[in-house]
């Protein structure tokens, strides 16, 4: 019989939003950003600029046009740490030290 994963508790997330977060890991990664929104159920939150996900619009009154719309795309909130948090951190010196 396979082993269940363990979830996090729906509700546990450690950031809010307008709070400044730098992205763990993933393509986005080091990339700082404001949160916009917390999506407490999923654990997930929306980062500004992070996670970019096109959407085909139809055409309607409030898009005359139609075609694709850029959006922000949620990420899982583990991937997330507080900006202040990161550079007090000893994963910002390491980085730091990498780049030189």
């Amino acid at each position: 019989m396979a082993k269940r994963k363990a979830k996090i508790a729906p509700g546990a997330v450690h950031v809010k939003a307008g709070e400044e977060v730098v992205v763990l890991s993933g393509t986005y990664r080091g990339r700082r950003g404001k949160v916009l929104q917390v999506i407490r159920n999923k654990n997930r939150v929306i980062v500004e600029g992070i996670n970019l996900v096109k959407k085909s619009v139809r055409k309607s009154q409030q898009t005359p046009e139609g075609g694709f719309q850029e959006k922000e795309g949620a990420l899982p909130s583990c991937k997330v740490m507080l900006a202040s948090r990161f550079d007090a951190s000893k994963r910002r010196t390491v980085a730091v030290e990498k780049k030189a």
